[in-house]
């Protein structure tokens, strides 16, 4: 019964599928999750905040001064009861039921990295399904998370920075084994994603790909 929303698009769009999936009369959420304060993942949260109760919200201490980040600090300090978390890794979300969310990165003070770099990444355990949300991480931090010889396995990849070819590496997806990867971009967006090496990438992994282009929001 905890909802936990990673991100928010790019408008207000958000505010017509979050009822598809929470009911019309749910308007509280545990914990809101802005994986790096670039637009096209937190312009919606604004009016997220607006609309919804929020009791946690989590975001990595990238600082920024766009419109967009300076409007959801503003939505945010609105708020009097919302509980404001740095993620850093090595902290659990518990989200009810033996369900949780573990924090892989960032492991430090990533305030002067530039956006993506700082990009929150999480895996989301569900009984027997995991979840591996990258944020926008590039390969450099991915490989990294690699190195740190923990488990990463999980059955869905939801692909780095849209599938561009700046993430989802050889050896990230050689450790998340997954059976499935998520590729989240707008059709005939202007940077091409997802990328061709990214979909080779993956098809050489054994993974099947699914892209909200062709199905999903």
């Amino acid at each position: 019964g905890i909802e936990l929303l990673v991100d928010g698009g790019r408008d207000r769009s958000v505010l017509r599928e979050l009822p598809k999936v929470m009911g019309v009369l749910d308007r509280s959420i545990d914990v809101v999750v802005a994986t790096h304060p670039d637009a096209d993942h937190i312009s919606g949260l604004a009016d997220v905040f607006a609309r919804y109760r929020v009791h946690y919200y989590m975001e990595p201490g990238v600082e920024n001064d766009t419109s967009a980040a300076l409007r959801l600090k503003d939505a945010v300090s609105r708020e009097s009861d919302v509980e404001t978390i740095l993620a850093r890794r090595g902290q659990r979300l518990s989200l009810g039921g033996g369900a949780y969310a573990d924090i892989l990165y960032p492991n430090g003070d990533v305030s002067k990295l530039e956006t993506n770099t700082g990009s929150i990444i999480m895996r989301v355990v569900y009984g027997e399904t995991e979840f591996m949300l990258t944020g926008d991480a590039p390969l450099s931090i991915e490989n990294w998370l690699v190195t740190q010889k923990e488990e990463l396995r999980s059955d869905v990849l939801k692909a780095g920075h849209h599938g561009s070819r700046t993430s989802t590496s050889d050896q990230f997806l050689a450790a998340v084994a997954p059976a499935l990867v998520v590729v989240s971009a707008g059709e005939d967006n202007s940077y091409g994603h997802p990328h061709q090496e990214v979909l080779e990438r993956v098809a050489e992994a054994g993974a099947r790909t699914l892209s909200t282009i062709e199905s999903g929001t």
